[in-house]
């Protein structure tokens, strides 16, 4: 079996023992890492995971501006512009590293995870990433700071 398929929507994927694994472009400032979890190596990505995949791009503001609303006015930085950000403008700061889609939604208190984001954090938490774990409509269960 091919260890590399071009899908249509998602571009060049390639299969690393678990998950699909390709590079996209959502920002300027930050190549972004796109896993496919799929229960088995396949050929194809089935449509569920592309068109989730395709919501995700379609609403990555939206999606971002849920992850300013929670955490923005407790950010780490000394700056004192940053430590008053307004939502959106913190948004516009967050930039996805990862997007991880999950082939079946992974149940925790919160809720069901069905993608999670890696978001760089433009130094509003003094470099570490913000990872933001969503429901299948996009709605935010929890946001961790790490590394």
């Amino acid at each position: 079996m091919s260890k590399t398929i071009t899908d249509p929507v998602m571009g060049k994927l390639s299969w690393d023992d678990s998950d699909w694994a390709g590079d996209v472009s959502l920002s300027s400032r930050k190549k972004t890492t796109l896993h496919i979890s799929a229960p088995e190596e396949t050929e194809e990505i089935p449509d569920a995971l592309r068109e989730r995949f395709s919501w995700i791009i379609a609403n990555d503001k939206r999606l971002r501006l849920a992850v300013a609303e929670r955490m923005r006015g407790d950010v780490w930085s000394e700056n004192e512009e940053d430590q008053n950000l307004p939502a959106e403008a913190f948004a516009e700061r967050l930039a996805a590293e990862n997007i991880d889609i999950l082939s079946a939604p992974k149940p925790s208190e919160e809720g069901d995870t069905d993608f999670t984001i890696w978001y760089d954090d433009d130094m509003l938490y003094g470099g570490h990433v913000l990872i933001s774990d969503f429901t299948k409509k996009g709605e935010l269960l929890r946001v961790e700071v790490h590394g």
